[in-house]
């Protein structure tokens, strides 16, 4: 009788085992997967030198140690990676972001073209093997920047709010704010600028000297919207007219970098895997 609960209890351990690994394998991915980002960045021309620095984040099985140790942008080589490092760690997963910059005197030298859309980037793994894998949509565009409004302050907060505040070195007038993504976000994004929500009958909104605008911002997703699994860096056009009527171009970033409970990263992954099938 013994003998007998013990080969039943061997075997229920063994079918218990089994779907454990089934389970476990079935939610594994095939190499490291980037999540998909929709980014307008915009790069002021006049700027002399320095970087501008913008993030990717990405998947990898928490039980290997395959890696993204490299990443190209095509026809793009004044964007390099600088750094990566661990955001979350999962279940079954690791939620890596790496930082990339854009060498702004290189792209001034690179006459081709204004602007750059990019849905696709090469990535060199850590196991030797190369990978082209899709990224969202990311535009990067050259811009001409205005310093008649000169940001202050700025911040966001994990429940996806946030805050812009701009001072004005000049008498201006602020005629309009143009909403400029790589992906429509106007079902999933408010603006609000002194407190009134961002509608045409708002402006202009006159500054004198030294007088601050604040723009805030919320995110918000219904629900399981796959949508909001998404990142998202939208460029805020800032339009008006200074003294005698100049008209500028201020840019101001609005970001959306999503946190991932278990059971949503599970779904991110479960949507990657199904691209690469």
């Amino acid at each position: 009788m013994k003998k007998k609960w013990l080969i039943i209890g061997i075997l229920l351990v063994s079918i218990s085992w089994i779907g454990n690994y089934t389970i476990f394998a079935a939610k594994q991915l095939p190499h490291p997967l980037l999540l998909k980002h929709y980014y307008e960045i915009p790069i002021n021309v006049d700027m002399m030198s320095g970087t501008i620095d913008f993030r990717l984040s990405y998947l990898v099985n928490r039980n290997e140690e395959i890696d993204i140790t490299g990443i190209q942008f095509p026809g793009a080589d004044w964007i390099r990676k600088t750094s990566s490092h661990n955001v979350q760690i999962y279940n079954h997963y690791l939620l890596k972001t790496m930082y990339l910059s854009i060498d702004v005197p290189l792209l001034k030298e690179d006459k081709k073209m204004d602007d750059w859309l990019f849905k696709n980037v090469t990535v060199y793994l850590s196991n030797g093997q190369t990978k082209t894998l899709p990224v969202g949509e990311i535009r990067i565009v050259k811009a001409k920047e205005s310093e008649l409004l000169e940001q202050m302050a700025g911040g966001g907060s994990s429940d996806q709010t946030g805050f812009n505040q701009w001072e004005a070195n000049q008498p201006l007038k602020i005629k309009d704010v143009q909403i400029s993504s790589t992906k429509p976000v106007d079902a999933w994004l408010k603006i609000s600028v002194n407190g009134k929500p961002l509608t045409q009958d708002i402006f202009p909104v006159t500054l004198a000297k030294g007088k601050r605008v604040q723009f805030n911002y919320e995110w918000s997703f219904p629900g399981q919207d796959a949508n909001g699994f998404h990142l998202y860096q939208v460029n805020a056009k800032i339009l008006g007219e200074g003294e005698n009527r100049q008209p500028f171009l201020r840019s101001m970033y609005v970001q959306y970098f999503p946190y991932f409970t278990n059971k949503e990263i599970n779904d991110v992954a479960k949507q990657l895997r199904g691209e690469q099938q």
